[in-house]
């Protein structure tokens, strides 16, 4: 399971007890054994409202710092730029740097794709423009190289979260 799997890296790439992981593990697999009853019944709706109230658990057991990093870890795209971070000796700041300008970057996208009010044109020339200022800032962190490679992977992972490509 995704969950499980997710929580796995966790305890990899941070230093988390082994009573955590089982404690975090038993408030996910109680979502899963949920989930499965929640989506005959409630649907979409009722998987989204279940797995809020299970983030909220796992927050306040973690504790805001240590949950936002737990976050970080479940998703494909930081585990990807940690590789990517390790390759060119990229620190770890750098890394979280990347990942947090990538989100913005890519959150400012969706909601230029949302509005309604701009034409395709107007769309298509401040999407160019995010892209052009977040590849400098990337670069200006971690360099071209890295910067190259940082930038291919945020595009594959972000096509697939936008249910384009394949998983």
């Amino acid at each position: 399971s995704l969950g499980l799997v997710g929580s796995e890296m966790c305890i990899r790439d941070r230093d988390y007890g082994e009573q955590e992981f089982r404690d975090i593990f038993q408030i996910r697999n109680a979502l899963e054994s949920d989930t499965e009853r929640t989506l005959g019944s409630g649907g979409r709706d009722a998987f989204i409202a279940a797995r809020d109230a299970t983030n909220e658990q796992v927050r306040d057991y973690l504790g805001e710092k240590r949950f936002t990093e737990y976050e970080r870890l479940q998703d494909p795209l930081f585990r990807s730029l940690k590789t990517v971070g390790e390759r060119y000796n990229a620190s770890d700041a750098d890394v979280i740097a990347v990942y947090d300008i990538s989100n913005q970057a890519n959150s400012q996208i969706r909601e230029l794709s949302r509005n309604k009010q701009l034409t395709a044109q107007e769309t298509r020339q401040r999407v160019e423009k995010i892209q052009a200022e977040t590849q400098s800032d990337i670069v200006d962190l971690v360099g071209e190289d890295a910067a190259k490679s940082v930038l291919d992977n945020t595009r594959r992972y972000n096509f697939r979260r936008s249910g384009r490509g394949s998983r």
